[in-house]
This record gives structure tokens, C-alpha cells and sequence, in this order.
């Protein structure tokens, strides 16, 4: 399984947009990748992101509140990561990159904040070489993450 960025690098971040090309360049390569996922958000967590940022007074990236993230419909989400146990680290690797410019807003979020905002992960399924496997076919089941 690979995750990546979808073709419009998500909000439209050229750093995004190459990640995508490179990974699905490698993948065409190699037979043994047999899913690949894309990160997505849907109006819903767009609109709770807004309204939880709003009620702390934190401000969000710019790319969040101008549109610039194409939202998903719900049906469209294949899978969802509840990942808030582990959103401290994920808000430190955001702080620790210098490119991330564009994000500093995340990096000065109350980590209680950051974690309700950004630690529901959904993702949608863009390649999938496995066949027909039936109900009850959780990728993400061995990783303790499966949320709502």
C-alpha cells in the first residue's frame, strides 16, 4: 500500500504535485504495489476544521480557507485514519521542515487544536490491483488507526 498526494498536490503545492508524479512513475514500475491511496478532505471536515479553528482563535492555512483544497464528496472516501494520538509528532515533522512555509499557521495551533483539526485522516483509493477481496477488507486494520 502507498499513500501519497492526489494530481492537484492536495491544495495545489508544486512540492505536492511532483511527490504525486514521482510516486505513481514508481508504482507503474512496481508490480508489488497493489493499492495506492490519496489524501483527501470532504466539505465536512473542511467546514469542522474551520469552525474548531474559529472557536480558538487559531488561525489556519492560508490554502485551507481559500479554497484551494478540492473537498471530496463522503461517498468518495475509501478510508479514514484516526491518527490523533500520534498529531503532536505530526505537528513537530511539519515544524521541523523549513519548506513549510505555507503552514507555519499549524505549527502555531494549540496542539489540542491541531489534533481535532488534522488527526482524522481520509483517503481514497485511487489504484487497486487486488481483485475482488469481498467485505471486511481493512488495509488499514494492522495499523491500530481505523477511525471515523
Amino acid at each position: 500500500m502507498v499513500v501519497t498526494y492526489g494530481e492537484d498536490g492536495f491544495y495545489g503545492h508544486p512540492d505536492h504535485v511532483q511527490v504525486h508524479l514521482a510516486v505513481m512513475a514508481a508504482v507503474e514500475r512496481c508490480a508489488f504495489v497493489e493499492r495506492v491511496y490519496v489524501v483527501a478532505m470532504t466539505q465536512d471536515s473542511i467546514d469542522r476544521a474551520m469552525a474548531l479553528a474559529g472557536a480558538a482563535s487559531a488561525a489556519l492555512p492560508e490554502w485551507l480557507g481559500a479554497g484551494l483544497v478540492h473537498p471530496v464528496p463522503d461517498e468518495a472516501v475509501d478510508e479514514v485514519a484516526d491518527c490523533r494520538e500520534v498529531a503532536a509528532l505530526k505537528q513537530r515533522a511539519v515544524a521541523a521542515h523549513a519548506s513549510q512555509v505555507d503552514n507555519a499557521s499549524l505549527v502555531e495551533m494549540p496542539p489540542e487544536v491541531f489534533a481535532e483539526v488534522f488527526g482524522i485522516e481520509r483517503y481514497v483509493d485511487v489504484l487497486d490491483r487486488r481483485g475482488d477481496l469481498g467485505e471486511g477488507d481493512d488495509p488499514l486494520a494492522e495499523l491500530g488507526r481505523r477511525g471515523s
